[in-house]
């Protein structure tokens, strides 16, 4: 069933200035309940809220089609097997990449510890060069 798009427009102006009903339970079984006394208070019929509700669940289920398309061989296992191949390659790729990252992190850190211990040292030298010298 398609909607009537003047008849969206109008419900939508509805819904933005529409309140839950007072005195309305929390509980998991009053909230079905809550959402037709909300959409009756709106003055969307049944049709047209079962006409919403199938667009959106078709919208939903094109947009998960959309997002999983470029996954969709690897996960069926009847695709060619260079995709699959392709796919693992990219994972180690990034598995790698993200396993230097860390291992460079832990060395950059390791200089920078040092260089701090190293000033100490050097000065502490200089020191007793110096007392030698005198």
């Amino acid at each position: 069933m398609a909607r009537n798009s003047g008849d969206a427009a109008t419900q939508e102006s509805a819904s933005s200035s529409a309140e839950l009903p007072p005195g309305s339970g929390d509980s998991s079984e009053d909230k079905p309940l809550r959402f037709v006394k909300l959409a009756r208070s709106m003055g969307i019929s049944q049709d047209t809220h079962e006409s919403m509700t199938t667009d959106a669940a078709n919208y939903l289920c094109h947009q998960l089609q959309h997002l999983l398309g470029p996954i969709s061989s690897v996960t069926s296992q009847s695709g060619p097997w260079e995709e699959r191949s392709a796919m693992v390659r990219l994972t180690q790729k990034l598995q790698k990449y993200k396993r230097n990252k860390r291992w460079r992190q832990r060395r950059r850190k390791h200089v920078a510890e040092l260089f701090q211990k190293v000033p100490l040292i050097i000065v502490s030298f200089l020191c007793v060069c110096v007392a030698i010298r005198f």
